[in-house]
């Protein structure tokens, strides 16, 4: 059995057949749950939570918004503490991007191209909730082409959409075919692009072309790897206990951004239904 397994993989540790049934005789600080996301619900509204203080919970936070929203008013209700485990929000080469964006070091921002794994609820969710943290929250989106994989409810879209007035695009991939999860940001003093799925930064400036006089083209200046890309889950522990005992404001990705990124997703839905852009300004 599973239970069997677990057991023998990690002798030291209690195991058991349910999150309830450990809770019944383990006393938990920080709880991470990992259930499908219609799951997150039951989990947040329930009793057995009592004593918990912190919730680390999978992504996407639900398969709906009303879904969504009732697990914010339960985790309001309980007073608990919760990160939602979009994991490059924690990686230190995110941070890093952030650093360059947010500094200027390529300009104002232009456009962005953005290229993700699997269904737009899976890699897609990924993707926008990392753009969300990096640039700011979609005002608009357009779905341009839909394609059906075999994820129930769960297909790929290639979008155009805004950053306020950054103009994104979205390009989702079939894994079947080859696996990906790349972001450029281009700026007028320049670009940066993630590659390796979200471990290397290509930093390209402009300089003095080579084939073509008194004109300028990008040249990569700087590249950056990631160390190790499993600390971020350390980086995640350490966030959400630093929130507990008041060392941090909040954790780096809260329900309300899990929130924000199934509203984008409806709204590309919603587009590719009625064929029109889908506004996501919030009134």
């Amino acid at each position: 059995t599973r239970l069997k397994a677990a057991k023998d993989y990690m002798p030291s540790l209690n195991a058991y057949i349910s999150w309830e049934a450990m809770l019944k005789k383990e006393k938990i600080d920080i709880l991470s749950i990992c259930v499908s996301p219609r799951l997150n619900l039951d989990v947040c509204e329930s009793s057995f939570l009592k004593g918990v203080k912190g919730l680390i919970l999978e992504k996407p936070l639900a398969d709906n918004l009303s879904a969504a929203r009732r697990i914010i008013k339960a985790i309001k209700t309980k007073k608990l503490v919760v990160a939602v485990n979009y994991f490059r929000r924690w990686h230190g080469i995110f941070w890093k991007a952030k650093e360059i964006i947010d500094a200027g070091t390529i300009g104002k921002i232009l456009k962005v191209n953005a290229f993700y794994p699997k269904g737009i609820w899976s890699g897609g969710s990924h993707m926008i909730d990392i753009l969300r943290y990096l640039l700011g929250d979609f005002t608009s989106v357009r779905a341009l082409s839909k394609k059906e994989i075999k994820r129930p409810n769960d297909a790929l879209y290639s979008v155009s959409g805004y950053i306020g007035k950054t103009e994104v695009f979205l390009s989702g991939f079939d894994k079947r075919d080859f696996n990906l999860f790349e972001i450029e940001v281009w700026g007028n003093k320049g670009k940066i692009a993630i590659s390796d799925f979200g471990n290397k930064i290509s930093l390209w400036q402009p300089q003095k072309s080579k084939r073509f006089s008194r004109q300028k083209e990008l040249f990569i200046v700087k590249e950056i790897l990631a160390g190790n890309g499993n600390s971020y889950f350390l980086n995640l522990l350490d966030n959400i206990a630093n929130a507990l005992e008041n060392k941090a404001k909040k954790v780096l990705c809260t329900p309300e951004d899990a929130l924000r990124a199934i509203a984008v997703i409806c709204g590309i839905e919603r587009s590719y239904k009625y064929e029109k852009e889908i506004s996501l300004i919030r009134r």
